[in-house]
């Protein structure tokens, strides 16, 4: 009767994930698209605060929609990486040797993905008059580290 439990929630997580899945990679195709026809036309980038100055100015969407394609990427690959791992947990198994890489490309994909951050970061304050504020995510890389 456990058995047959876990394997429902793991089913359940691994729809869950699929749907987070497929909503990151429209939300990274919408801000790609979004990024590209404002470069292409010149035009405002249709994102809430920007006033109408155009692609350059202010920085700060065209930083949010480029890190929102990043992000989108990331959060997809992880959800991926996770569902495949669940598929093991709901076969009654899931300490498969797969699974191991499948932890590390993880890791990889979050540090990568804190990295373009960070680099995001120091790119937009030191090329634009932005004032952002910097956050260190120790949580992304406690997760890295474990």
């Amino acid at each position: 009767m456990a058995q047959v439990e876990t394997n429902s929630v793991a089913a359940a997580l691994s729809i869950l994930l699929r749907v987070l899945f497929w909503l990151a990679i429209i939300i990274g195709i919408v801000s790609a698209v979004a990024i590209v026809s404002a470069a292409l036309t010149g035009e405002p980038i249709p994102f809430p605060g920007n006033r109408g100055e155009g692609i350059g100015r202010p920085a700060a969407p065209v930083a949010a929609l480029i890190a929102s394609s990043v992000f989108s990427g990331g959060i997809a690959f992880i959800c991926d990486q996770l569902r495949r791992i669940l598929s093991t947990l709901a076969s009654g198994d899931p300490f498969v040797p797969d699974n191991a890489p499948r932890l590390t490309r993880i890791a990889i994909c979050i540090a990568s993905v804190e990295i373009i951050r960070n680099i995001g970061y120091v790119l937009l304050v030191s090329l634009t008059d932005a004032k952002a504020k910097y956050a260190l995510h120790i949580g992304a890389w406690i997760a890295v580290v474990i």
